[in-house]
């Protein structure tokens, strides 16, 4: 470190020399430019010796003379040679005064290291008495002991306390005995040296704990005898501050890639579900019951199967960016367990057993239970890729209360009351490597084809979306244990709103509905799926044209717009002149990208109805209808 300053002392006069040197070099000699190199003499106030100073000056010194041989000729001689000696009178004036400054200060450090330690003999010496022990334990409020041969013969409580003995144990202890084994080679060279030394070490506290300390020692007189003075201080809490920032920069090193990653595959699915919109709806618009062909409604089936697969990938990106939309509300998680044991049992194997713990005082949990479901099924498939030869899976749930140091394990978690739902199998576990890296995204130790990498990066991005984290933990050869903590409420759980005719009722009409659309083939889908249902049917592919269409209408119902459209206007901008004109009619929005997203952009509210692309014909026609059903009901109250 002192080569490192001196390098860097050397740049900064020779820069400064430079400088001064073609200034000086500019001016005309009847100028005092010499009278500069004051600021490179000033630099020996970091000089490493004395010595340096006087360097300085002479270079300084030198380079006045050289700056007058170079310098072209001019102004009065006599004026120009008592200019050069004014110079060199203030170079050395300032080195001879810098000088005896930087002797001073050694001077005076070298007297309160002397001070100190003459002070710490004194108080030592003037307690030999019948009360020495309270006395010494008064000297400092850090430890303090006097080392004699590498044994300790007086300790403070500090000291005492520092490591958990009594002060009648410490002495007569040898010192390395409270060093931890690696360590003691090291400290008895430095207490060998019976000189002031600083340095930090382990101790060895009586527990069998581990302390870090810091380590000051003096050599002192002592009932006449040469010995080793020695003063401890608790870094315990030094470590873990940096320790915490360590840890904090870790945190945000890794929430900011999954944010680049979580909006690359956030933006990836948006493209992909306006693909999605175009194929799945296009297939549900095929009447499969006519078509004699049973190898043509074979293939119709299969590319709407893939479609299908499609769609569900990008629910994975889309959780993995925690983009996706849930549909939380209270719900009972031990309600959740039969179904997933189900479907558990088909996906799994027969090979491997599942047992489900409930625990029958459960609390509630705002959770979307559909996409909980899917968390636990995929944390079961993990557990059956790592289980090849059968097993034990087990689904447990219980309550847990954390506290501030529970929470301070997660990131972005408070206190407080939770579920758990654990998941445990006794399969190959994960080395520490890979489970430094189990969530990270498209991460996969299976082969090409086998894996995707989004498994627990999903239910991480689920948990943390529903206000929750993940723990996992995991011992090569042994197995895995994956924990979701989900935080309890306090709602009631409640039926759902929707009517069963709702869902099931015919949802065809005659209104009048524009859509403004501009993917071309989503466009005709829509228009097309929403004619069959007996629906007047308007079409534009962008802001402009949607105005020209609704400037050339008396009645519209309904809109159905894409959030994000090009020519210059979004979704909500038709939408709000479209209210203008119609106040009574409604609006619905359709994107690929979710609730969560739009909003963070500013361009869609909470209030407002958004379905998410790719859907099917029978779904959108069931929201539509829903739309048109809801606004006369308000009509009529």
């Amino acid at each position: 470190m002192l080569e490192k300053n001196n390098n860097k002392l050397n740049l900064a006069c020779a820069a400064v020399a430079v400088a001064v040197l073609l200034f000086d070099l500019s001016l005309p000699l009847g100028v005092a430019g010499g009278v500069p190199y004051v600021a490179l003499v000033l630099l020996g106030m970091w000089a490493p010796t004395i010595r340096y100073i006087y360097f300085l000056a002479t270079l300084g010194t030198a380079l006045t003379i050289v700056g007058y041989v170079l310098s072209d000729a001019g102004g009065v001689p006599w004026v120009v040679l008592v200019n050069r000696g004014l110079a060199f009178f203030v170079i050395w004036t300032t080195a001879i005064l810098l000088a005896l400054r930087n002797q001073g200060q050694d001077a005076l450090a070298r007297s309160r290291d002397d001070l100190e330690g003459h002070a710490l003999q004194h108080t030592i010496e003037n307690r030999e008495n019948e009360d020495r022990y309270r006395a010494f334990s008064d000297l400092s409020s850090e430890g303090v002991a006097i080392i004699n041969g590498g044994t300790i013969i007086e300790a403070n409580q500090a000291f005492a306390s520092m490591y958990g003995y009594s002060i009648s144990k410490l002495i007569g202890k040898p010192v390395l005995e409270l060093v931890v084994p690696e360590q003691r080679e090291n400290i008895t060279d430095q207490i060998s040296q019976n000189s002031s030394v600083t340095f930090e070490c382990h101790g060895f506290r009586k527990d069998g704990s581990i302390v870090p300390v810091e380590v000051k020692t003096m050599p002192i007189t002592y009932k006449g005898h040469r010995m080793l003075a020695a003063r401890l201080r608790d870094l315990t809490e030094a470590h873990e501050a940096v320790e915490a920032i360590r840890i904090g920069e870790e945190r945000l090193r890794h929430a900011q890639k999954m944010e680049a990653v979580g909006q690359l595959t956030g933006g990836v699915a948006h493209d992909f579900n306006n693909l999605l919109a175009a194929i799945i709806g296009n297939l549900d618009l095929i009447d499969v019951a006519a078509i004699t062909s049973k190898n043509d409604r074979e293939s119709i089936a299969v590319a709407l199967w893939a479609a299908q697969s499609g769609a569900e990938l990008t629910y994975r990106l889309l959780a993995f960016s925690r983009n996706q939309p849930l549909h939380a509300k209270a719900a009972q998680v031990n309600d959740a367990l039969p179904r997933f044991y189900q479907l558990a049992k088909r996906t799994i194997g027969e090979d491997i057993t599942i047992e489900i713990k409930p625990d029958k005082d459960l609390w509630l949990t705002m959770v979307d239970v559909g996409q909980l479901e899917a968390a636990i099924l995929n944390l079961a498939i993990n557990a059956r890729d790592a289980m090849p030869d059968g097993g034990q899976l087990t689904v447990e749930t219980s309550n847990q209360v954390l506290c501030e140091k529970d929470a301070a394990r997660f990131e972005d978690l408070t206190p407080g009351d939770y579920v758990m739902i654990t998941v445990r199998d006794n399969g190959g576990g994960m080395s520490p490597e890979v489970l430094e890296q189990a969530i990270e995204p498209f991460y996969t130790t299976k082969g090409v084809g086998e894996g995707s990498g989004l498994g627990l990066s999903t239910v991480f991005g689920f948990a943390r979306q529903s206000q929750g984290q993940i723990e996992i933990d995991s011992v090569e050869g042994q197995g895995t244990t994956v924990r979701i903590y989900l935080p309890r409420t306090y709602e009631t759980i409640s039926g759902d709103l929707k009517s069963e005719a709702a869902e099931q009722g015919n949802p065809s009409g005659n209104e009048t509905i524009l859509v403004v659309e501009d993917e071309s083939d989503v466009l005709n889908y829509i228009v097309k799926a929403l004619n069959r249902f007996g629906y007047n049917m308007l079409q534009a592919k962008d802001g402009p044209t949607a105005l020209e269409v609704m400037a050339s209408c008396d009645t519209i119902d309904l809109l159905l717009t894409d959030v994000i459209l090009p020519q210059g206007m979004n979704g909500r901008e038709i939408a709000d002149a479209f209210q203008r004109q119609f106040p009574t009619a409604c609006v619905l929005y359709s994107s690929g990208y979710t609730r969560e997203v739009l909003g963070q952009r500013s361009q869609i509210d909470d209030h407002m109805v958004l379905i998410n692309k790719p859907y099917g014909r029978h779904v959108l026609a069931r929201q539509v209808r829903e739309i048109l059903d809801d606004r006369q009901k308000e009509d009529i109250l």
